[in-house]
């Protein structure tokens, strides 16, 4: 896809591709082959992400449905209007009739396009905590309150995002983000009343996921404390570090390996589906380089070379999983 132009589900049409392959070259699966296309992974018009995953792994997302966007529709409603019914999503669990699991996916980071390495073999998933973060203070003129008479939400919520930078900085593979922000009442002349924002962290070990979660609820609190601001926290996902299956990693870095491609073993440090499906059955991803590692962008772009070259090692990889009693 060209610039500016956000590529149009490239997983599922290279899942379809590859799939597509297997009767092409008169192969006969010993097991039944599905194309899963999951909805809502990024979850960020109702910060419930993963939620297609979620259900089909037997999670309970009904209580996501109270969940409202910046209009305050709630996803309960959303999918009303859509004609589909939140107290079904249930129906959708069907982990347990899964043996295996693959991802093709773009590594939406820099190091495959840096290293001129054609495959990511990915051995690991990122563990990623999600909140969001309510400051109430007082609105009052900004011409006509003192500075040390204020209590500034904006004000809190920017010390909030440095200090978590600063810590995730100092600290050996985590990362801290926030993403999203907004003030009330918004007047160029008033000192923000209310600032509501979330908070994104990220770590390899499940150790470092526990740091970070102390580390934000304890930022937040003191920084309010000292700014004289009410805090409300929510909680808004949560998923531990997982490691991918090594037989089947095993089976991807082979893949490569035979369609003649450079590969190299790496993290994942954005979440995935098969973050969720990996708690129940064996799965592996397949990275494809992203063009100077830009991702969540309108700038955001893979060589369909590059794709192509991952369709024929997720076609390898399915070649072998399905044509040896793996299930």
């Amino acid at each position: 896809m060209g610039r500016r132009q956000r590529q149009p589900r490239p997983r599922l049409v290279a899942a379809l591709h590859a799939v597509q392959r297997l009767p092409e070259e008169r192969f006969e699966p010993e097991r039944p082959l599905w194309i899963a296309a999951f909805m809502d992974e990024e979850g960020t018009r109702f910060n419930a992400a993963l939620f297609g995953s979620r259900a089909f792994t037997g999670g309970d997302v009904t209580a996501l449905g109270e969940r409202a966007d910046a209009d305050g529709i709630t996803l309960r409603q959303a999918m009303a209007a859509a004609g589909f019914d939140l107290a079904k999503a249930g129906d959708a669990d069907r982990v347990s009739e899964v043996g295996a699991y693959l991802e093709l996916h773009i590594e939406q980071g820099p190091v495959l396009d840096e290293t001129g390495t054609a495959i990511g073999v990915v051995t690991s998933i990122v563990g990623l905590r999600g909140y969001r973060v309510r400051l109430t203070g007082r609105a009052n003129h900004a011409g006509t309150t003192p500075m040390q008479h204020r209590r500034d939400a904006l004000a809190g919520a920017a010390r909030i995002a440095l200090e978590l930078r600063e810590a995730a900085r100092a600290r050996e593979a985590v990362t801290a983000n926030v993403g999203k922000l907004t003030v009330e009442p918004g007047g160029a002349n008033v000192v923000p009343g209310v600032a509501d924002f979330t908070i994104d962290v990220r770590a390899t070990t499940a150790a470092a996921m526990v740091e970070l979660e102390g580390l934000v609820e304890a930022t937040v609190a003191r920084i309010a404390r000292e700014e004289g601001l009410e805090p409300t926290v929510e909680r808004t996902f949560a998923l531990d570090p997982l490691e991918l299956d090594p037989d089947l990693v095993d089976v991807v870095e082979r893949a490569a390996a035979a369609a003649g491609a450079s590969s190299m073993r790496m993290p994942s440090g954005a979440g995935h589906d098969a973050m969720l499906v990996g708690r129940h059955v064996p799965a592996a991803m397949i990275f494809v380089p992203s063009r100077n590692g830009i991702s969540h962008s309108p700038d955001e772009y893979t060589a369909p070379a590059h794709v192509e070259l991952g369709v024929t090692v997720l076609a390898n990889a399915l070649r072998e999983l399905l044509g040896t009693g793996r299930g």
